[in-house]
């Protein structure tokens, strides 16, 4: 991952609003980004069975909670914004 997304700021989130916390929190990290005026590519696993398979990849695990930010292809966290 770190040779595909080389250079890139990648957000792993969703637009799925029925689970309003992690759509709530999905929301705040693109904002933030968006208020650095940094450029990021968003990756709805909602909408993409390919973007869920890849998260799942990279993290290694069958459940990942979203927003996921990857930075240069290296992993930097997951929000816990409120």
């Amino acid at each position: 991952f770190k040779e595909k997304d080389g250079g890139k700021i990648v957000l792993y989130m969703t637009s799925m609003g029925v689970v309003c916390s992690t759509h709530d929190k999905c929301q705040a990290v693109k904002q933030i980004l968006r208020t650095l005026m940094v450029k990021f590519e968003e990756r709805d696993v909602f909408m993409s069975y390919t973007y869920q398979q890849d998260i799942r990849d990279r993290m290694q695990k069958d459940f990942i909670d979203v927003p996921q930010l990857f930075v240069d292809g290296q992993y930097v966290g997951v929000s816990s914004c409120h």
